[in-house]
C-alpha cells in the first residue's frame, strides 16, 4: 500500500478515450456455440460497431483489441478485413483500420 493515498501499489495504465477502442463487450457472446478466434473477435467487433459502442472515426488498434479478448492478432486481422469488406470498417495502408460512418 501507499502510505499517502493509500493506493494499491499495483499500476494502473490510463488510456486516453480519444486515441484508444472503447472497451468491447463480449458478454453477448456467452451463450453462442463454440465459434474460432476469429469468429468470435468478428462478432463482437461487428456487434460494437451496430450498437454504437465503436463509434464512426474510432481507430480499432489490432494489439489492443487482441489483448482485450485475449487473442492474438492474426484473428483480430482477419476479423477487420471481413468487416471492411461488409463496409463497417476501413482499412488504410499503414494506417489500421477506422470505424465507417
Amino acid at each position: 500500500m501507499n502510505g499517502a493515498t493509500g493506493a494499491s501499489s499495483s499500476k494502473r495504465v490510463q488510456r486516453d478515450p480519444a486515441e484508444r477502442a472503447a472497451e468491447l463487450d463480449a458478454a453477448p457472446l456467452l451463450d453462442r456455440r463454440r465459434m474460432t478466434a476469429q469468429e468470435m473477435a468478428y462478432e463482437i467487433l461487428r456487434q460494437n460497431i451496430l450498437r454504437g459502442s465503436l463509434r464512426p472515426g474510432t481507430r480499432l488498434l489490432q494489439a489492443e483489441i487482441a489483448a482485450q479478448l485475449s487473442l492474438s492478432t492474426t484473428p483480430v486481422r482477419e476479423a477487420l478485413q471481413r468487416l471492411a469488406s461488409e463496409g463497417l470498417v476501413r482499412i488504410g495502408a499503414h494506417r489500421g483500420a477506422v470505424v465507417r460512418g
